[in-house]
Formats: structure tokens, C-alpha cells, sequence
């Protein structure tokens, strides 16, 4: 009897997977069995995907061949079959073993057949008592759908992107890529963008389309490839506005300001218009109010309204209200100082130290008593430190301390409880001793004797002048000397001492 052969191809569509290329082995010729006997053979090629079609099919597809004894010969053929696509062993279908029972048969199931216009072919490899045999059948394989898309984005303006291009359906862990993926983007109303390759920056909703759709890879001729397009949407970037901070001690001027957060690349904006709330925080009662305080605390500042002007960039790309930030206002308290007044005077003279108070601020005023004060020398002057002023001629340092404040205007609670206290000088510089000589008036003939007193003695010091001499000079139109001699005649003298 003759060989006969008959194929039937079963079809499942496998899932969409990454892949890698068709893997075949060449098949060597069979070499000639010992045995010159025929068998009876039937082949059957089903594809149950498509209606168990033995003659089309689509990439991907699971179709079984089946090669059996169909007359149950005996004995039973032994040896194996190798499947084949164009005259190459298709991957896992290389010499398949016939079964053990009767009927003899060899099946095998893939999914491996290339797209295109195949022949199949069955090959027994024969045994001891049969002879090989062979057969081939034509078969179609359709190619798979292969779908290129553009993946969809949504990012915020000034968010660096990149569109990078999918595949769906991809089978049999094929290795297919999109060749040098292209798009084109173009505005989607009310989005202003004529289509182009240019990637678009500003913030709006774009469609993408895939330009490129050529495939690469050892399995890219298996499909038939679709496109279909992607979103691109660019939201607006939300801008803040946040109050800056400030520190600042009782009495100093301040300005509240803003930083605007939020600007992508090179954009440049300014606000104007803002207002700012103050309100206490913590142990500090205030507002809110529109009205900067100026008591010391702690105050929370926060803004609101307010116009942006963009000089670089454009408003549209960025939210259309702003959100604000809260910044801190430290008002520290005020610092009052005492500073001792500089005394210069001379040995005797009476005097009484003095001292200032500095430091008030925003129409405050503040008078100071019960302040003492310490003398010290300083440099080559000896004395203290004491409470008492010095009198003698020298160098002191004048050192306030314990001053009590009564407030006309203002509150001691905006300033500091600690008073600094900023030391003076004292000079006092030695006095000066004279000798004057007494005016006689005598008549010539008299006898007299010229004296002197001492001047310039201060704080109950007594001193005695002796060893005086004398000289006589005539004034006016009296002629005489200079002389030590005192002069008879009668004249008008000056007296030296």
C-alpha cells in the first residue's frame, strides 16, 4: 500500500509578549533505514483558531501536526518524525518519537510558523523493517497585528518629557522594535499648535501621532503593523506666593516682602498689588489687621491679592490663582542704655556727674532716678574704685549703676528688663597758685614795706609765701627802673613780685 499523508493545523492566538526571532535547525538527510518496508501513514494539520483550517492560519497561532500509522501496521513502526517548515525543522518538532502503543503516532504543537506562504513537511526517519518516508502540504500563515501607539503623558509646564512609542501584540517573545520612532504633535482645542515634530513646551492638551512605523528585528516580518495616537497634556504649573520672614528689634522700620515660587526655566515675574495680614502668635495678641504692628511679639504675616506681571514667559502656562504662604514677623524688644556724661573740670571747682538715656524709640520718653555712681583712676591716677567723687587733679572712670525708669509715654515692657549702662570720664585738672602783690598808696617821706598775698588756695589748703623780692618800675611820667630799690620820690610804681 502506499504512503499516505494528510495534514490539519490547530490554532490559538498567543498572548502579546516581548520577543525574540524564529529558531530553526536544519534537518541532515535521513539516512537509509535496514528496513525496505512500507507503512501505511496519515498526517493531519489543524488550525483550531481558525475553524481546524489545515490550510491558513495567522502568526502566532498553536497548530498541532500529527503523523500516525493509519493502518495500525505490524509490527509497529518504531523510530521518530521531524517536522518542517521550507525544509527546516521547526524549533521543539525535531525528531519526535512515535508512541509506544498502537497506533503508532507522533504529534507536535507550535507556534512558531513564520507568516508567509509555507511548506510543511513531515519526515518518519523509517526503522529495522520500514523505510523512511516523507510528505509536504502548503500552508498560509496571514501575518499578526502589531499595534505602534504613542503613550500618553500628563505632566505640569516645565517638566522635561520624552514620547516613546509602544507595541501591543507582539508574540512568541519576539524582538521587533519601532525603528527611529517620529511624532507629530498637534494642538487639540482649545490648544493652539499647528502640527509639527517639535516637541510643544507650553501648557495645553496635545494629540500625538506616530509618523514611524517601521519595524526592526529577526521577527518583524510576521505583522502587519496600526498606529494609534496619544495625549500629551501639559497642566499649568501652580504658582505660590510666600511672605518673607523678618526679625527686627522695637522701634526698627521694616517692609514686608515676597518671594514667588514656582517659575520654570528662564520665566521672570513680579507681583504688585499684595496686602498682608498680621496676626499675634503664641503669647502674642494681635489683629488679624491690615496694620503692621510694631509692639514686640511674634506675628504671623500672610498675604493675598496681588497682580503678576511676567517680563519672560507667559501667564498661561501657570495657574490662574496663586496659593500663599505665611512668613513670620519677630518684633525683639528694644534695648535702653544709661551712658554717664564726660566731666572735665579743674581741682576745686564744684561739680555733680550726669547720665543720658538712650534708646527710646517711636516717640517713647522715659526719665531716670536713683542712679550711683563709681569712681575709679585710670592711667597714672590711683583712686578706687569708690562711691565718693575724687577731687584731686587726675583721671577717673564714671561708672552708673541702678537706675530706675519712669515712662511719660510708651511701656517698659517694649524693651528690654536689663538696662546696659555705658561708662564716662572725670578730668580734673590741677588748679593754679598766684602771688599778688598789695597796692600802697604813701606820702614820700613815709616809711613802708611791700607785701604780697597767695591766690588760687581752694578747699581749706593754707600756705605762707616767703623769700619775696621785689621790683619797682615807674608808670605814666614817673621815670624809674626797673630797680629792686625802692623808690623815695613821688611818682607812680608798678611793684612785681
Amino acid at each position: 500500500m502506499g504512503d499516505c499523508f494528510a495534514f490539519r493545523l490547530l490554532r490559538f492566538v498567543a498572548p502579546a509578549v516581548l520577543a525574540v526571532g524564529l529558531t530553526f535547525t536544519v534537518v541532515p538527510p535521513v539516512a537509509s533505514a535496514t528496513g525496505s518496508a512500507s507503512s501505511s501513514w496519515s498526517f493531519s494539520v489543524s488550525d483550531i483558531s481558525n475553524s481546524n483550517s489545515a490550510t491558513t492560519g495567522t502568526y502566532g497561532d498553536t497548530v498541532t501536526l500529527l503523523m500516525s500509522d493509519s493502518a495500525n501496521t505490524s509490527p509497529m513502526p518504531t523510530g521518530s518524525v521531524t517536522f518542517t517548515v521550507g525544509g527546516v525543522a521547526i524549533a521543539g518538532c525535531s525528531s519526535i518519537a512515535l508512541s509506544p502503543t498502537a497506533p503508532a503516532r507522533s504529534e507536535c504543537t507550535t507556534t512558531l510558523l513564520p507568516a508567509g506562504s509555507l511548506t510543511l513537511g513531515a519526515t518518519y526517519s523509517g526503522d529495522a523493517t520500514y523505510a523512511s518516508a516523507g510528505s509536504s502540504t502548503s500552508f498560509t500563515m496571514q501575518k499578526a497585528s502589531l499595534l505602534v501607539y504613542a503613550h500618553s503623558l500628563t505632566i505640569f509646564y516645565g517638566q522635561p518629557y520624552q514620547t516613546v512609542a509602544g507595541l501591543l501584540g507582539l508574540l512568541n517573545s519576539d524582538s521587533v522594535s519601532v525603528s527611529a520612532s517620529q511624532f507629530q504633535y498637534s494642538g487639540v482645542s482649545p490648544t493652539v499648535y499647528s502640527a509639527s515634530t517639535t516637541p510643544p513646551t507650553a501648557a495645553g492638551t496635545y494629540l500625538v501621532t506616530v509618523l514611524s512605523d517601521t519595524l526592526s528585528g529577526s521577527a518583524a516580518s510576521n505583522y502587519n503593523v496600526t498606529t494609534q495616537s496619544g495625549s500629551l497634556v501639559i497642566n499649568t504649573e501652580p504658582l505660590t506666593i510666600n511672605a518673607s520672614s523678618i526679625a527686627v528689634n522695637y522701634g526698627s522700620t521694616f517692609s514686608p516682602s515676597y518671594s514667588l515660587n514656582g517659575l520654570m526655566g528662564s520665566d521672570v515675574a513680579t507681583v504688585s498689588g499684595l496686602t498682608y495680614t498680621y496676626q499675634g502668635t503664641g503669647n502674642t495678641s494681635y489683629g488679624p489687621s491690615s496694620v503692621a504692628p510694631s509692639a514686640p511679639g511674634s506675628y504671623r504675616v500672610t498675604p493675598s491679592g496681588g497682580t503678576i506681571a511676567f517680563s519672560t514667559g507667559s501667564a498661561a502656562n501657570y495657574g490662574a490663582t496663586f496659593t500663599y504662604g505665611a512668613g513670620t514677623l519677630s518684633i525683639g524688644l528694644g534695648q535702653l542704655t544709661v551712658q554717664a556724661g564726660n566731666v572735665n573740670v579743674v581741682a576745686g571747682t564744684t561739680w555733680s556727674p550726669s547720665a543720658t538715656l538712650t534708646g527710646l524709640v517711636n516717640g517713647d520718653a522715659a526719665t531716670v532716678s536713683g542712679l550711683t555712681y563709681t569712681y575709679q583712676g585710670t592711667g597714672a591716677t590711683t583712686y578706687g574704685p569708690s562711691s565718693v567723687a575724687p577731687t584731686l587733679p587726675g583721671s577717673y572712670l564714671l561708672t552708673p549703676s541702678g537706675a530706675s525708669l519712669s515712662f511719660s509715654s510708651g511701656s517698659a515692657s517694649h524693651y528690654n528688663a536689663t538696662l546696659l549702662y555705658q561708662v564716662g570720664s572725670v578730668s580734673i585738672s590741677a588748679g593754679q597758685l598766684g602771688v599778688q602783690a598789695a597796692t600802697l598808696s604813701v606820702t614820700a617821706g613815709t616809711s613802708w614795706s611791700p607785701s604780697a598775698t597767695l591766690t588760687g588756695l581752694i578747699s581749706g589748703d593754707a600756705a605762707t609765701v616767703s623769700g619775696l623780692t621785689y621790683t619797682y618800675q615807674g608808670t605814666g611820667a614817673t621815670t624809674y627802673g626797673p630797680s629792686s630799690v625802692a623808690p623815695t620820690l613821688p611818682g607812680s610804681y608798678l611793684v612785681t613780685a
